[in-house]
């Protein structure tokens, strides 16, 4: 048995991974990971905003600063132009899980990179 779960305006088809990713922000939540960085050295700039919605999250400010220490670790060896944004969002987003998942909690999060 294949069950096909159908996007309600469209009757179309939804993708696995879609629906994956639905069921794991329902049980989860979702953090948004608002990140600044210079575009010509590729550091961040201030410490990352960190939203979240679908559960509360007291320690945001704890967990900004760590985050912070984690990819100025990463990113802090080079100082070059930034050419593949890219792979800034995915560092982002696989640290901030990494983080998270040693608190034992595993929402779905979502890097933003905003080019300074």
């Amino acid at each position: 048995f294949q069950f096909s779960f159908l996007f309600p305006s469209h009757d179309k088809a939804v993708d696995h991974y879609a629906v994956m990713d639905r069921m794991k922000i329902s049980k989860e939540g979702v953090v948004i990971v608002i990140a600044e960085v210079d575009s010509n050295t590729g550091q961040l700039i201030g410490l990352p905003d960190v939203l979240t919605r679908g559960f509360v999250y007291e320690n945001k400010d704890a967990f900004a600063k760590k985050l912070k220490n984690a990819l100025t670790k990463h990113f802090g060896r080079k100082v070059e132009p930034v050419t593949n944004w890219i792979y800034f969002r995915k560092i982002i987003g696989k640290t901030a899980e990494e983080l998270l998942y040693r608190e034992k909690r595993e929402p779905f999060v979502v890097p933003i990179v905003l080019e300074v």
